[in-house]
């Protein structure tokens, strides 16, 4: 989602943010996560390239790394938040997860 915003490669780490909230349902948690990304960035005028995320039961947290926007960052698309539509998040063969849902920009 941030990649759209701007070229992961492009960004440093010099910012760290914690974010977390209750939710029972994986799906929803997908989307209630990335908008509480979306919210922090915003809210300390940054953009994100590395993430974690954590889940005790219906507890989840998380962090990412990234930094303040600067003017030598090229600006890609707006996201103005993550959606319901085609969301879906399951174990992927293997050790990894599959999580997907459409963005608004």
């Amino acid at each position: 989602m941030f990649a759209v915003m701007a070229d992961p490669q492009s960004l440093g780490e010099s910012l760290e943010v914690s974010v977390s909230f209750t939710e029972d349902d994986v799906e929803l948690a997908l989307v209630q996560w990335l908008n509480a990304l979306l919210g922090a960035a915003r809210e300390r005028g940054a953009v994100f390239r590395r993430f974690a995320l954590a889940r005790e039961g219906s507890r989840w947290s998380g962090r990412a790394w990234g930094e303040p926007w600067r003017e030598e960052l090229e600006r890609g698309t707006e996201v103005k938040g993550a959606t319901l539509t085609m969301l879906s998040v399951r174990q992927a063969d293997g050790a990894g997860w599959e999580a997907r849902c459409v963005i608004d920009v």
